[in-house]
């Protein structure tokens, strides 16, 4: 399954950018770990258990149509030649917009505009995430009532946790 956040919204720059830290888990040193350095908060908290497959994977689809809605911002290549009519931009730009304001006034609708307001703000820096585990417990739960509306929405309720196969397996 994998990261839903696609590669192909990002700038070469960004691109170039992903990697993987190793961090050490105990005072001395003596424990390892490596650490994708752009994880996002989907990710951090599919891997802590704290959202389901479904919740995943429709936090993930939303991360993607703000990407492509052009919310996020990319660095300018200098060397591209890419001349758009005028007559064009308008519609451009009406279809990036309704990228995600379906999904969005989707939650608005069955959450409030609280909710959907914080979920925006989570997606706005969606590489930025508590260390603590109890702090990532307490932004799923708020985040719970947003990625059950998207999981409606993108109508994806049956998205098996692939985990949950790998513990029937290792049960038997």
């Amino acid at each position: 399954m994998g990261t839903r956040t696609s590669i192909e919204f990002l700038s070469d720059e960004q691109i170039k950018s992903r990697a993987v830290v190793v961090e050490d888990v105990d005072c001395g040193g003596l424990i390892q770990r490596q650490r994708v350095l752009d994880q996002s908060i989907f990710d951090r908290m599919y891997i802590d258990e704290l959202i389901s497959t479904a919740q995943y994977e429709a936090g993930c689809r939303m991360v993607d149509a703000v990407a492509r809605s052009g919310a996020e911002i990319r660095s300018a290549k200098l060397d591209a030649e890419v001349f758009t009519p005028y007559n064009e931009v308008g519609n451009l730009m009406g279809e990036r917009r309704m990228a995600f304001s379906s999904p969005f006034r989707f939650v608005v609708r069955s959450c409030g505009s609280e909710v959907a307001n914080f979920l925006m703000r989570i997606i706005g820096n969606v590489t930025a995430y508590p260390k603590r585990r109890r702090e990532r417990e307490l932004v799923a739960a708020s985040l719970s009532p947003a990625l059950d509306s998207l999981v409606r929405f993108y109508d994806i309720r049956s998205a098996r946790d692939p985990r949950d196969l790998a513990r029937k397996a290792v049960r038997r």
